[in-house]
Formats: structure tokens, C-alpha cells, sequence
């Protein structure tokens, strides 16, 4: 815990800065520096003072303030640091080297600017020598206190454990903490940052035995004093008159006679000189904080939150689920208040409203009036109140429309006795890319009228999410009972911030991100194994030094005022760490992270530092072992270092998670990694290490684009738990730095091949990272490997199987593409986006972005050409043009056919050309608002008058979807025509979303005006029935493939990997009239390769039953148990498939009307199917 205190100080004082006041020069000052206690000092030059027992010297400070005093040594001896000033004695924790070496002690402290001295001495005794080799004093920056009162803020001492000291509890008193002589029991209390004097309270007692002294302290220093009763619990008042003194946090020691107990119960700060406590007084600890903040002016309520109170509430964030952990899709909710109105302003983030994700029908928002039964089967945010002396609960379930359904319920059956009311609530909402919006004002007098002075209200905020059908609120669980509910405090003061929604626990330090105008006191809490340890810090940061489960929490708030303004709701999480064993020499030292480390360490995950003078010590986590060898370095007190890094790599998708990895026997894995390296350490020589069992084949590994030179080598034979593995490793020849969220484009390939004749066994692979320059090696991680029964696919021959696969044409290596290529072609997949050597058509996708199709070189030959967007803000991936140009524009149309072939070349002579087209009918790719576009605009909508741009996007909106969707149909056709006169035999694919009102207005896509500019189209994802059938047809005739999307899509995200099914896929197959469309295959492993085989394998024998030609049966049978799908081709033979979508085994029992033959003749057909697989049976009707 000491170590702990000196990290808090480095936080503080690396997120405020430190200025330096001062620096020895020992040649000239020699004299300043005396002898302490008998001692001797004497100076030598190059080196510094040779000081024997110790040195003292009075500091040239001349402002109150906190400072931090660093110095240099050569010493053998242990050595601290001695404050003297108008405090009591402040000293350092004790530096107490092993071995003679070069070290550094520091030590933080307050001085009121007037005969502040510094000793630095050995305890050693009078003959203990060092030398003293740098000296320097630092201003710690903290911002200027203000002149603000503190309201009473109590705080309970079992929340906030310091050094030493321990948890105890009766009946009688509660919970409170105990401690004796020397201990530090209480620590990590905020302090606030008022110019005002400050009183503090506490609650304390101390047990017979002799004279006990509680000390008020800040982290080295004591501040003042003040004797303990024995026997009751009492009240002993404190004060200091400077609040900077206590910084960085408040912390309590005890003195006085040995072995005698203190105990400690409650705090109590304030500035009220009138205040008394009592014992009423007591911590509010609600399960959950929120807070609502003055409204500065008026609030439209219009689902803009726009005004700029909002900017100044603090938003609630972080919402959990029933589980405790991070909801995925995430919110952050505002509260304003005025003399009428309680404002509420939130923002829930939503992947289905993301329009690369062509999900937009999953989100639901169908409700057009109050419905108590349906309210919550929309994407909604809840609120319930409670007031005080109610027994009544006041709920409002608000969609993304605005629509409210306001209900009165009664404690404690609030589910039960739900009714509508007619509140008078004000609400809009609004949807936007990746998230919505509500806004509401609801009267104080439909809620019981305004609150009373100091009243808080009992409220659960909870967010009804459609999409992965998650229920998550700021609270606990039971979203229905008030003992769940958390508080609404109603905040006297603007503090405007927001915490990141997004955290991911590990083991080691973490960070909740705080983002605001001003600081904030972040306490977290951490609880694991029944014990809490507690983090003060500005920044948010916190540790996890725990194996397993853990809880946590935090509390925000102002650090002028200490009011509460934020409390998270508890989450739970589990941490894994790694155990080390240490064996070292007797006498000899380890340290880690600079702490000494004994037999066994609890690795954090990122850089353990390691220090060592035992040349021989050797250090084991689990298989692997480690002993200093000549890639360890020496510092400069000559110890022997090395970083050990843990959990540092990964794999995307992280196969170390979920079931693993999954390869079929004899075929190959790719796997991509980015070389990640500590942050601050610098490397030239980075390697990737690979550790495959010895009948598995590494087959090589390269990058993209040319960004990473490797050699690849397989250098040794190692035992790894009595298994023969071999060790394959990837060197990087260019320097690798910290970044870190990185393009997937600059991640790297391996491939791993499995043996031939393993299916059904299962293996284990390790890999990870070291570099000698870095000086830094990695603990290996392990990825469970299944080696399944391979599939071979068949390759059809009308039906598409496209596959998507990121940068696959860019990849350095052609050889190792080529091995992609021919894994595709095994599994019956018809076309990729490179060229092959195995029949896959290539496919490229067309865009004018800069990067593919550039009309840059048109633009500036013809700058009035240039598109007008709405906002001025121009496309920001590319040089886009009016779209009048496309409508019989000669001098584009020359031009457009010069270059079209020439890229049509570049892309690698493509057999598909892919037009994929998802762009906003107010996006600045296409919405052009020039004069001409206009004019065009006003005739198709009937209009008198060209209107004005800002009337376009309000009541002309629908007609503005109508002329856009025209607008790049007409785009679509130039493209189409142009290729079929110059390259008549490239295939033209048409992309977008599914036909729907919403693709029209957020792709301005119609599939009634392209399906004539395509060979085939494709649209995804998920399966919204009514959408796909509108787009098949829209597309009259023309083959529809339909898409599947893979999770995780993104390469920062650590999901577990999605695998394609069976069932899933062949449903897609049914589903369409061309074919699927996968997206992306590098989130694929075997089982997902597999399924793809199966179902080609299956619809390249039975094509005609998917082309078209065949006839549905479906609707003239009785199906029951499973899906399924009956169809007849046109000899009359039937083509029965049942598809599993669930994990467990199923029936699928089909009544046809009259006998049919599958092999023995029977009207009925009854079908096993496994879970996740699909069964198909061809037969005839007799």
C-alpha cells in the first residue's frame, strides 16, 4: 500500500504538472548543503557530495503550495527523505536497496513557504555513506482554489482503507475502521479545492490502555491533530486553514501509546463553521447517482439537445446489465431542472442505426400513441420516479419518436398496478447515424409537484434495446422495485463532463475516461475476495490486482464543493492474471513495477518491470520459465532489467476466447495480428512468435501494402507441458511504435495448416511478442485449437457464394493470397476480391473516392462541376461532382470513358464490378444544392419557387428523397452504360440496402429505378422478410444475393468470434434468388468454412430447385417443428429443406396432401435436423 501512495502522488502530479523551482549545482552551493546529526559532508567533483549519515539543506521556496523534492543517489545504505517546515516532520517511504547501485527517491509535500528544510539521512547509523548525485524541487500545479462553500459531506472510513489498518463491526455501531500505533488506516478521501477554511469532523473512538491521537495527514505530512475519547463513539472536530496542504488526498494516522486500538467510523468535511453533527448523521450511499443541473434559459424539448444548459449537465453513462456487466449498446442520459420542468436529454448509441451495417430494420420504433402492453417493444428509454413521502411511482417509456407512455403505479407491486395518466410531457426524439435522441420536459406538477429543499428523488433509468434484445439501466436489477432504484439530486451548480461508455476490466491498471472542462474527483472502488481497495484520482485511473470476480464502482464529483455528482451503479466483472514464480538467490533482490517481490507476483496485464543483481534468479508462469540471459539489459546502478509483458498481443477476432480456434484437418488458418508494443518503449526488432504443435505447418505470414517487411523463420524444437511443439518466428524489419487503435489494413496475416489426419483432436498454440532492443518478452497466450473433419464444397454454377475479405489484393505476398484463394475454391465460394489462379471471379468495388475512382482531374480541368453541399462542408474522402454531369454532360462523358478502363485496369482487370452505394440523401457524395439542381428539384416536386435549402430538409424532405433517389439512379445508369459499351463482358453488381423507406432515405437508393442498371444485385443484413421480398421485386428478374454478416466486423472490438451456421446460411440461399454474400472472412474460422462447404455442396446438386424456374410448395403443406421450404423444378421432382436455427436438436415433420416418394412412399416426411445444420431431401410427388 506504500507503494500504492507513492503511485498516487506520480498521478497527481503527471495530470497537473510540475514546474521546477530548483536544481542543485553542488560546485557552487556546496556550502548550503550541512552535515545532519554528527554526519559529514564533502563535495567531489563529477560526482556530487559524499555524505556520510546525511545531508540537509534549506529549499528556496517562496509560495505556499505543493511541491514534490527528487533526489538522486549512489548508495548501499537505506536511505529517506525528512520534511521540515511549519508542519510536524513529513517523511518518504524508505528506499532500502539490496545491493550498491544508482537509485532515485522522491516525496511530494506541502510547504507555507517560509524555513522549509530537507533532509535526506541513512538509518543506518553515522558511518552509512552515499553519495548524493542530483537534487531538484518541483511546484506541483493544482488548480486555484475557489471561493466555494462546502456543504456537510459525510463519508464513511470502512470506504476508504489506507496503508494498514482493518474492517471491523458490531450490532451496536456498525462498520468502521481500526488501526494502532503508526498505522495509516484511513486514506484516498478528496479534498476540496475551496480558498475557504476547512473543518472536519470525525467519528472516532480508542480503546483503554493509554493516550491515542487521531492525525489528519496528507500523504506524508502530518496537519494537524486531536486526542481520541475512549468508551462511545464521539465527534472530534479538526481544521486547517489552507486546503492545499491536504493535497493529493485526505489520509488518517494514529499516535499515541502502542497497542492500543483506534477505531474510526465517519467524516464529516465541510466549511460551515455552524455545523454540528449528530447522530442522525450518517453516508447517503444510493445504489446509483444522478444529477439534475440548473436550465439556463429555455428548453425546446425538440430532440436536438441543442441549448447550451446541456452542455453544462454532467450525463450519465455507463449503464449495465442484469448481470452486471457494461451494456453493449450504450447511453448517456442528461437532467436539467427549472422552476416548472425536470428535463431529460439522452443519447442512446445504437450499432443498428449504423448505416455501414445495413441493419436499420432491426431498430424498432413503431409506436404512434401511448400503449401500456407495446411501449416497451420499441427502442425506448424509461424513467421512474419516486418522491420521498409518496407511495406512488411516476413512469415515463419514451421511443425514438417521442411518443410517451406515461403510467402511475403504486408501491410495492409497481408492475402490477401500472395505469396511463395524462401528464402533460413534452418529448421529442430524433434518430441520427449510430444513435438516437430523446428530449423531454416533464412538469414538477405531474410528478407531485416541485422538489422541497434537499429532497432527492428515488428514480431507475433504464434503456429497452431491440437489436441484441438488451435491458440496461443506471441501477440495479428488477427495474420494477424500488428497492432498486438509485437517487436524483438536484445540483446548485453548472458542472459540465461525461465518462466514456465504453470500459473493458482487465487485470492491471484501468481507466475510466473522464471527459470535461474542468477536473473531477474520480474515487474507484474496487472490491475482490471481500476486501475494497479505493483510487482517488483525477484521471480516473484505477488497479485490478485480483484474480477472478470483482466489484466495482465509482463516485464523481465536484472539486470545489466535494458534492456527489455521478455514482455508477455497481458492475461485476472477472480479472485473469498471471501468477509468477520467483526463486532468487538469499540476499539478492527482485523488484517489480518497483516493488520488491518475494516467491510468488501477481502479474498486471501490459509491462511488469523487472529489476534484479541475481544473475541465476529464474521466474516461472505456468509452462514457460525465464532466467537473465544476454538479451536482459543492465541500468545504470548496473541491475539487470527486463519488461515481461502480459496480455500485450492479440489475435483478431480474439480466438484465446469462447471456444477457440477451429481449423479442418489438412486445411488452412489464417490469423491476423498487429504488432502492439508497451507504450514509451522503443524497438527495432520486433518479433511475433508462433509456438504450433509439430505436426501442424506454418506456412508464412506477411502484411499489407508494403508497410511491414518481415523474415519469417522456424528456428527451434521446444517442450511445452512434455508436448513437441515448434517455435515459428515473424521479425519485423522496420521500427514498431505504440498506436493504439490501429487500421486493419496494417495488422498481419499468418497461416497455420493442420495435419491431415487429426480430426476430432485438440491442440493448444502459443504466440507472443519480445524484441531484444525493446528489452521486453511476453508471457505466451494460448489459443485452444479443434481440428475438424474437413468439407469439400462444390462450386455452382449460376448461384453466387461471394466473399468479402478486407485488403486480401494488397496483401504482400501473392503465394500466401493464393492460399486463401484456394481454400475458397474448396469450399465452392464463386468469387473474392483478388485475382486467383483456382476459377474465383475477381469482384472490385467502384466508388468515387478518392482512393478508387478520383474525379479530382475533372474538377479542377471543369471547377463549376464541383458539388454544393447542404452544410458547406465537402465529401471528405473524395472530390465529388454535380450530379447534372451525369445526365448527358459530353465533356464528363469523354472523359468518364477514357478513364473507366484505364481503372478498370489498375483494379486488376475485374470480372465483377461491384457499385456499392450507401449515402444519406443529404450527403455530400451526391445531394448537390447548386442553382441548377434546384431548379430540377422544384419541377419534379411541383413547386413555384426554388426553395431554400433549410426547407428541404424540413417540409420538403419526402420530395427531396424522391428527386435524390432519381438523382443517383440516373448516376447508376451512366456507370452501367459506359461499362457495357466499353467492357460488355464485365459483370455490373448493384449494392445497398434492402428496399425500405429507410434505404431510400439514408442510401437514396429506390431498387425500382436501378434494377435495370445491374446484372445482379445484393442487399443485407439480417432477414427482415418483408424488406427482402420488396427488393427481389424491385429488381424484376434480376438475381438478388443476400448478405450475412460476421461479428466481430471491426478489428478493435475483443467479441467472440460469430460463426456462420449451417441453418443460417441455407436459409440466406432460400431466402434469395442469387445467392449469399459473406461479410468478412477474416472473422471466419473452420466451422464457418464447413458450413459454407455444406450448403455449396448442396446447392450445386439441386441448382434448378434455386434458379429461377422452380415452383413454392411451402403454403400447400403442413409444416411443423423446424423451418422449412418445399419446392418443385420444372420436371416435377421436389426439393424438401428443413433448417435448424436453434443449439438443440429438432423434428421437422412435413404433411404433404398426397402421397410423395423420398425413398419410401408416405404423405408425410419427417425430417431430423441437429442444431445450428439444415437437412435436405429430394423426392417426387407420386
Amino acid at each position: 500500500m506504500k507503494i500504492f501512495l507513492s503511485t498516487l502522488i506520480a498521478l497527481f502530479a503527471s495530470l497537473l504538472g510540475a514546474a521546477e523551482i530548483y536544481r542543485a549545482d553542488f560546485a557552487k552551493e556546496k556550502s548550503l548543503f550541512t552535515p545532519y546529526s554528527g554526519g559529514k559532508v564533502v563535495y567531489s567533483a563529477g560526482k556530487g557530495l559524499l555524505v556520510k549519515h546525511g545531508v540537509y539543506r534549506t529549499v528556496p521556496i517562496t509560495t505556499p503550495g505543493q511541491y514534490r523534492v527528487t533526489v538522486n543517489v549512489e548508495s548501499s545504505v537505506p536511505l529517506q527523505i525528512a520534511v521540515f517546515s511549519s508542519l510536524k516532520a513529513g517523511y518518504s517511504n524508505e528506499l532500502r536497496p539490496k545491493s550498491s547501485g544508482k537509485y532515485q527517491l522522491e516525496m511530494q509535500f506541502f510547504s507555507h513557504a517560509k524555513g522549509t528544510g530537507i533532509c535526506l539521512f541513512s538509518k543506518a547509523g553515522k558511518n552509512a555513506e552515499f553519495v548524493l548525485t542530483d537534487f531538484k524541487i518541483e511546484k506541483i500545479d493544482y488548480p486555484a482554489l475557489q471561493d466555494s462553500d462546502v456543504a456537510p459531506v459525510v463519508f464513511a472510513a470502512v470506504d476508504y482503507p489506507g496503508i494498514n489498518g482493518f474492517n471491523a463491526y458490531s450490532k451496536k455501531d456498525g462498520n468502521f475502521r481500526r488501526g494502532q500505533l503508526w498505522y495509516l488506516p484511513v486514506s484516498g478521501i478528496p479534498v476540496p479545492l475551496t480558498s475557504k477554511p476547512l473543518i472536519l469532523w470525525a467519528k472516532v473512538r480508542k480503546a483503554p490502555g493509554g493516550k491515542l491521537n487521531l492525525v489528519w495527514r496528507n500523504a506524508t505530512q502530518p496537519l494537524t491533530s486531536v486526542a481520541m475519547p475512549e468508551g462511545e463513539f464521539s465527534w472530534v472536530k479538526m481544521r486547517i486553514n489552507n486546503a492545499l496542504s491536504a493535497m493529493p488526498c485526505i489520509t488518517f494516522g494514529l499516535d499515541g501509546a502502542a497497542k492500543v486500538n483506534g477505531d474510526i467510523s465517519l467524516i464529516v468535511l465541510t466549511t460551515d463553521e455552524n455545523y454540528r453533527p449528530d447522530e442522525k448523521t450518517a453516508v447517503s450511499a444510493p445504489l446509483s447517482l444522478v444529477s439534475a443541473f440548473p436550465a439556463d434559459g429555455s428548453i425546446a424539448a425538440d430532440g436536438d439537445l441543442n441549448e447550451k444548459s446541456w452542455d453544462n449537465a454532467f450525463a450519465a453513462s455507463l449503464f449495465r446489465l442484469p448481470d452486471g456487466r457494461p451494456a453493449v449498446e450504450q447511453t448517456q442520459v442528461k437532467f436539467l431542472y427549472d422552476e416548472n420542468n425536470l428535463y431529460l436529454g439522452a443519447t442512446a448509441f445504437e450499432s443498428a442505426l449504423n448505416k455501414w451495417e445495413q441493419r436499420l430494420y432491426e431498430f424498432r420504433n413503431n409506436l404512434k400513441k401511448p400503449d401500456i402492453a407495446k411501449c416497451y417493444d420499441d427502442d425506448s428509454i424509461a424513467l421512474m420516479i419516486k418522491r420521498e413521502k409518496e407511495n406512488k411511482v411516476y413512469e415515463f417509456c419514451i421511443n425514438a419518436s417521442g411518443v410517451v407512455t406515461a403510467m402511475v403505479e403504486t408501491v410495492p407491486d409497481l408492475w402490477g398496478t401500472r395505469k396511463i395518466f395524462e401528464s402533460g410531457v413534452n418529448a421529442a426524439g430524433k434518430t441520427d447515424h449510430g444513435k438516437f435522441f430523446v428530449e423531454a420536459a416533464i412538469p414538477f406538477a405531474a410528478i407531485g409537484g416541485k422538489p422541497f429543499p434537499g429532497e432527492r428523488f428515488k428514480v431507475m433509468i433504464v434503456r429497452y434495446e431491440q437489436s441484441r434484445k438488451e435491458k440496461s439501466s443506471f441501477s440495479g436489477y428488477g427495474f420494477h422495485n424500488v428497492a432498486k432504484f438509485g437517487e436524483l439530486a438536484f445540483a446548485t451548480t453548472p458542472f459540465f463532463g461525461n465518462i466514456d461508455s465504453k470500459i473493458n476490466f482487465h487485470s492491471g491498471e484501468n481507466q475510466l475516461k473522464f471527459i470535461s472542462k474542468s477536473p473531477a474527483w474520480i474515487n474507484s472502488f474496487v472490491t475482490a475476495k471481500g476486501k475494497t481497495a479505493n483510487y482517488l484520482d483525477m484521471q480516473g485511473k484505477f488497479q485490478i490486482n485480483t484474480q477472478g470476480e470483482f466489484n466495482y464502482f465509482a463516485s464523481i464529483r465536484n472539486p470545489f464543493t466535494l458534492e456527489e455528482v455521478l455514482r455508477l451503479p455497481l458492475f461485476t466483472g472477472s480479472a485473469s492474471a498471471r501468477i509468477m514464480q520467483i526463486k532468487a538467490a538469499s540476499g539478492k533482490s527482485v523488484l517489480i513495477n518497483d516493488g520488491i517481490a518475494k516467491k510468488q507476483y501477481l502479474l498486471a496485464s501490459g509491462n511488469n518491470k523487472i529489476v534484479t543483481d541475481d544473475a541465476a534468479v529464474s521466474f516461472k508462469i505456468g509452462a514457460f520459465e525465464y532466467q537473465p540471459d544476454d538479451s536482459w539489459q543492465k541500468n545504470s546502478s548496473g541491475m539487470l532489467t527486463k519488461n515481461l509483458l502480459c496480455d500485450i498481443s492479440r489475435l483478431w477476432p480474439d480466438w484465446t476466447v469462447g471456444a477457440g480456434l477451429s481449423i479442418p484437418a489438412g486445411r488452412v488458418q489464417q490469423v491476423l495480428f498487429y504488432p502492439f508494443v508497451p507504450q514509451g518503449v522503443k524497438n527495432a526488432d520486433y518479433t511475433m512468435t508462433f509456438d504450433l504443435p509439430e505436426n501442424f505447418t506454418f506456412e508464412g505470414a506477411c502484411g499489407y501494402y508494403n508497410l511491414n517487411p518481415l523474415t519469417v523463420e522456424n528456428i527451434q524444437k521446444i517442450v511445452i507441458n512434455g508436448e513437441k511443439y515448434n517455435r515459428h518466428c515473424i521479425r519485423f524489419n522496420n521500427s514498431v511504435s505504440y498506436i493504439d487503435n490501429p487500421q486493419s489494413h496494417t495488422y498481419v496475416a499468418a497461416f497455420i495448416r493442420a495435419p491431415e489426419n487429426a480430426a476430432g483432436k485438440k491442440f493448444k498454440i502459443y504466440f507472443h511478442c519480445s524484441s531484444r532492443s525493446g528489452n521486453f518478452i511476453e508471457v505466451p497466450n494460448q489459443v485452444n485449437v479443434s481440428v475438424l473433419k474437413k468439407v469439400e464444397g462444390k462450386k455452382m454454377a449460376k448461384q453466387h457464394m461471394q466473399m468479402w475479405t478486407m485488403w486480401l489484393e494488397s496483401m504482400d505476398d501473392p503465394t500466401l493470397r493464393d492460399l486463401i484463394a484456394e481454400e475458397f475454391a474448396f469450399i465452392g465460394v464463386t468469387e473474392m476480391m483478388a485475382n486467383n489462379r483456382f476459377g474465383l471471379k475477381n469482384f472490385q468495388l467502384f466508388s468515387f473516392e478518392n482512393w478508387n475512382f478520383n474525379l479530382d482531374e475533372f474538377v479542377k480541368m471543369h471547377p463549376e462541376s464541383r458539388l454544393v453541399p447542404f452544410d458547406g462542408k465537402a465529401y471528405s474522402a473524395g472530390t465529388t461532382i454535380c450530379p447534372q454531369y451525369f445526365k448527358g454532360n459530353e465533356e464528363f462523358k469523354q472523359w468518364f470513358e477514357e478513364k473507366f478502363p484505364q481503372w478498370h485496369k489498375r483494379r486488376g482487370s475485374p470480372d465483377i464490378v461491384c457499385v456499392d452505394y450507401e449515402m444519406g440523401i443529404f450527403s455530400p457524395y451526391a445531394a448537390c444544392i447548386c442553382e441548377n439542381c434546384l431548379k430540377d428539384f422544384a419541377a419534379s416536386a411541383g413547386l413555384d419557387e426554388t426553395p431554400a435549402p433549410a426547407d428541404i430538409r424540413g417540409k420538403y424532405r419526402k420530395k427531396w428523397m424522391e428527386f435524390m433517389t432519381t438523382q443517383v439512379a440516373n448516376e447508376i445508369h451512366f456507370i452501367y452504360q459506359v461499362s457495357k459499351r466499353l467492357l460488355p463482358d464485365v459483370t455490373i453488381y448493384f449494392y445497398s440496402g434492402y428496399q425500405s423507406e429507410d434505404t431510400k432515405i439514408n442510401y437514396s437508393i429506390d431498387w425500382n429505378k436501378i434494377h435495370d442498371a445491374m446484372d445482379f444485385g445484393g442487399a443485407g443484413y439480417g432477414r427482415p422478410v418483408k424488406a427482402i421480398a420488396d427488393t427481389i421485386a424491385a429488381a424484376q428478374g434480376k438475381p438478388v444475393i443476400l448478405g450475412l454478416i460476421l461479428e466481430p466486423w471491426r478489428v478493435v472490438s475483443r467479441d467472440v468470434p460469430q460463426v456462420v451456421s449451417e441453418a443460417r446460411l441455407m436459409q440466406i440461399m432460400l431466402d434469395a434468388t442469387g445467392g449469399a454474400l459473406l461479410y468478412i472472412h477474416g472473422t471466419m474460422d473452420g466451422r464457418s468454412m464447413n458450413a459454407i462447404a455444406e450448403v455449396t455442396s448442396v446447392v450445386a446438386e439441386n441448382e434448378e430447385f434455386f434458379n429461377p424456374g422452380w415452383k413454392n410448395l411451402t403454403n400447400e403443406v403442413t409444416l411443423r417443428g423446424c423451418p422449412a421450404e418445399v419446392r418443385q423444378n420444372e420436371n416435377g421432382e421436389i426439393l424438401v429443406v428443413a433448417y435448424n436455427l436453434g443449439a438443440k436438436d429438432a423434428e421437422c415433420v412435413i404433411e404433404f396432401k398426397q402421397d410423395v416418394n423420398f425413398g419410401k412412399i408416405s404423405p408425410t416426411l419427417k425430417l431430423k435436423v441437429p442444431g445450428g445444420k439444415f437437412s435436405a431431401i429430394r423426392g417426387k410427388i407420386q
